[in-house]
């Protein structure tokens, strides 16, 4: 009896490769993918209730390209559960180490 090949997983946007104009940009692109994954799946279960994930709105998700290393951002995603973008962060958060809380910067 030949056994029956297991089918592959359905690809959604989070899984699809992106080629990348510098080395390692593909391994980024893989974990950042996993962690996407992670976030919308066992810690959106278990970081929030059900009522609580009820009130989550899924969002549009644009993966814009790393303008200071030049890697692509890879596919836009619909998510519930994201991590900022560069350009939220460099907004939000200075990165000047002398600016942080004192119990940071001793740290």
């Amino acid at each position: 009896m030949v056994p029956t090949p297991t089918p592959e997983p359905t690809k959604t946007p989070t899984t699809e490769p992106t080629e990348a104009p510098v080395e390692g940009a593909i391994e980024w692109h893989d974990k950042a993918m996993e962690a996407g994954r992670w976030l919308n799946s066992d810690f959106y279960r278990t970081a929030f209730s059900e009522k609580e994930r009820a009130s989550i709105a899924e969002t549009l998700v644009r993966n814009a390209d790393n303008p200071e290393y030049g890697t692509e951002g890879g596919n836009d995603t619909r998510d519930k559960v994201f991590l900022l973008s560069i350009e939220e962060a460099t907004t939000y958060f200075d990165s000047d180490p002398d600016a942080w809380e004192p119990a940071r910067r001793e740290k």
